[in-house]
């Protein structure tokens, strides 16, 4: 079996910020603890193997700062968090947060959580940090429109049920491209997008589900004006597949998507 390789990226460079992008004074008590870490590990939750690692004590000081200038809230993302962040302390202790990326993008107040459960909305200078560090700025444009639009496309092909919904599932995690680039709120917003496709109840694939189709999808060519995607789909009343690619360009901030080919 080959074992999955880590992408540990080892940060030695000053994580600069600017001082009006953060507020002034300390909201918690958090950050002046988390300065004394001598390692930082980010840990992506739904690919495990892009993970990258902080030594730079410069850099751990300025996360420390981010962290403690978070004020506590009483909600919570109510999606999957997108990174683990593990910090190594004094003594051997070890204390692990949850961070969502985008949460002020999609009008959500929580972005972090301790481990003790309590939720904070920290600068999004984090969101920077993540996105520089993992070179998700490399992604297509318009990231979520391009998955929106070619799942919408797929679904459209299918033969709905004579009467009743037909129920899709959709393993949007399937796709190594979207767990290591895209973040819980973005899937969130694709699926809430998709449902709204007439006579389809759309819906995220479980392993409990009872589903009419289950689609799953696979990215072959991603660059940030050029995707192709192969999307395949069970009709799970007869166990038949159908591979459908999916070739897309990104022109007059649009992306234009065509079938390629079908099998």
């Amino acid at each position: 079996m080959k074992k999955a390789i880590s992408y540990i990226i080892i940060l030695s460079f000053v994580f600069v910020l600017s001082s009006c992008s953060l507020p002034n004074s300390p909201k918690n008590s958090l950050g002046s603890e988390l300065k004394e870490a001598g390692k930082i590990v980010f840990i992506n939750k739904k690919e495990s193997t892009l993970k990258f690692t902080v030594l730079d004590p410069k850099v751990i000081d300025q996360i420390g700062d981010i962290i403690g200038r978070g004020r506590t809230v009483s909600s919570s993302p109510e999606v999957e968090a997108d990174y683990d962040i593990k910090f190594s302390l004094p003594g051997g202790r070890e204390r692990v947060f949850s961070y969502w990326i985008g949460a002020s993008e999609y009008g959500k107040d929580a972005n972090f959580c301790d481990d003790s459960g309590n939720f904070y909305m920290i600068p999004e200078a984090m969101d920077s940090y993540i996105v520089n560090s993992t070179r998700m700025f490399n992604r297509p444009k318009s990231f979520t429109n391009l998955y929106t639009s070619v799942l919408t496309k797929t679904i459209e092909l299918l033969d709905k049920n004579k009467e009743g919904e037909t129920v899709v599932g959709i393993d949007i995690e399937s796709d190594k491209k979207i767990r290591k680039y895209m973040s819980s709120f973005e899937q969130e917003k694709i699926m809430s997008k998709i449902s709204s496709v007439k006579g389809f109840d759309v819906v995220p694939l479980t392993g409990s589900g009872k589903y009419d189709y289950s689609i799953s999808l696979l990215t072959n060519i991603y660059k940030p004006d050029k995707a192709e995607i192969t999307v395949e789909v069970l009709n799970n009343k007869d166990q038949t597949k159908k591979t459908i690619i999916f070739e897309c360009k990104y022109m007059n901030d649009t992306w234009a998507v065509s079938q390629k080919k079908e099998e």
